[in-house]
């Protein structure tokens, strides 16, 4: 599993425990992160801002693009983490968004979208649990998953007929007609 991590980090001293433990939680989930930024961004001095912010944001929604899921740390809000969370609903990514305080008077606390998660944590190990409950169910397993689904009398003859001129099996046919409309939409993204 990809995972994209992102936050806003106003007092280095103070986010960086929670930040290091949720990279820390990812890894042990087996998971890895899309865009490592966290070294980086703690190594700046505190009032330092990217040197080329077309090249963050391009990192950032190019990561969006690539991960499964997106973490994203919001004691902080921010312009920029409220872009990403739309950024990655626009991709259709599950979303945790977790805070140390309440996010009532923030954007996040109107979101109403299925992808769209928030919690509040208070403890580490409250904030490793969020992170590890998150990643679970949202993990697919990389083996083929079985699908079983009832077709209509046309669909099951259009399939035999498509199986008979192609020699292709009634399942290459559909997982292949999926693949394509896949790829049509994530074109059209």
């Amino acid at each position: 599993m990809i995972v994209h991590l992102t936050a806003s980090i106003r007092k280095p001293e103070t986010d960086a425990p929670y930040l290091q433990l949720i990279t820390e939680t990812i890894h042990d989930h087996g998971a890895v992160l899309a865009h490592n930024w966290l070294d980086d961004a703690l190594s700046r001095n505190k009032n330092d801002s990217p040197s080329n912010w077309t090249a963050y944001v391009e990192e950032n929604l190019e990561a969006i693009k690539r991960c499964d899921v997106v973490i994203v740390e919001l004691t902080y809000s921010s312009f920029g983490s409220g872009f990403l969370i739309a950024a990655a609903l626009e991709h259709k990514k599950p979303i945790l968004a977790v805070s140390r305080g309440k996010v009532k008077s923030h954007t996040a606390s109107g979101l109403a979208d299925s992808l769209f998660t928030y919690k509040k944590y208070t403890t580490t190990d409250s904030l490793a649990s969020i992170i590890d409950s998150f990643l679970d169910k949202n993990t697919i397993h990389t083996k083929d998953l079985r699908f079983n689904m009832f077709l209509t009398r046309a669909t099951f003859k259009y399939l035999e007929d498509t199986s008979r001129e192609t020699g292709k099996s009634r399942s290459e046919i559909i997982r292949e007609l999926v693949k394509q409309k896949a790829d049509k939409d994530a074109h059209h993204a």
